[in-house]
């Protein structure tokens, strides 16, 4: 069993250290000072999360028979055979494994909401997965589940308590490291690329799709903040229905032979 009692990983602290310094260094560091800022902002939205780096090896790795199959990183299709099924906590429904999580709605002081991560607790039975080859034995203790849909959802006062599952005889796909022990084949939690996760395949496509816009609007955002934050800390100004930016007042220190401003249409 996996329990968390909170949601904030030590580098997601770090990131917020780093960017609470960066704000109060701005004063003294000028332009470089927002600039950094920005980046490290930046940064944080284009880090890949669990979730993001097991989107991106679905994409790029082929689908592979459990029959067939080599030693390494493999992804595989199937549905799952229970070896052993354990009751889940709100349902009661028996299941392969549960993820249980506790949110806590929260209002700033402008009235919007979110919701915060309190509480989050995961279990999974030992089971397999099959496909039309064979089967092969999973190795759960480490595993992540991706994107499976709210079993059961309560609300209490300002919490909203959602359960998980991951159901027996259902059609998942599931990557990890298959190695050898014995004379079988396990698969089981790659250490150096930090990925082993498992996700409902109808829930996948339909994610794959939504991923793919929002993918590209990451970018555009990251790339329009950067340049939002040289446009506040760059002198500008119109002459003749040009923009002149100079940027002498970025790089004071370099020798510019050519003149200290720039020009577009």
């Amino acid at each position: 069993m996996r329990h968390k009692s909170s949601p904030r990983s030590l580098s997601r602290i770090g990131f917020i250290l780093l960017q609470l310094i960066l704000l109060l260094l701005i004063p003294f560091l000028g332009i470089y000072g927002m600039l950094l800022f920005v980046a490290v902002i930046a940064l944080k939205f284009m880090l890949p999360t669990p979730q993001r780096r097991f989107m991106r090896y679905q994409q790029n790795l082929p689908t592979s028979k459990v029959r067939s199959m080599a030693t390494g990183l493999v992804e595989l299709e199937g549905k799952l055979v229970s070896q052993q099924l354990i009751r889940a906590p709100m349902s009661g429904r028996r299941c392969i494994g549960f993820s249980h999580t506790i949110s806590e709605e929260e209002r700033d002081s402008r009235g919007n909401t979110r919701y915060r991560l309190i509480h989050e607790e995961q279990h999974c039975a030992a089971f397999m997965l099959q496909d039309g080859t064979g089967k092969v034995q999973i190795d759960a203790s480490s595993l992540d589940f991706f994107l499976l849909p709210v079993g059961e959802e309560t609300r209490t006062g300002r919490q909203i308590l959602r359960e998980y599952r991951l159901e027996a005889g259902e059609q998942y796909l599931l990557i990890g490291q298959a190695v050898r022990q014995g004379s079988e084949v396990v698969i089981t939690r790659d250490k150096l690329r930090r990925i082993f996760g498992i996700a409902p395949v109808g829930n996948l496509k339909r994610r794959e799709k939504l991923d793919v816009v929002f993918g590209r609007a990451r970018y555009y955002a990251v790339a329009t903040a950067l340049f939002i934050a040289l446009m506040l800390v760059l002198p500008v100004e119109v002459q003749h229905r040009q923009v002149i930016i100079h940027y002498s007042h970025l790089l004071p220190s370099l020798d510019w032979s050519s003149p200290r401003s720039g020009s577009a249409q």
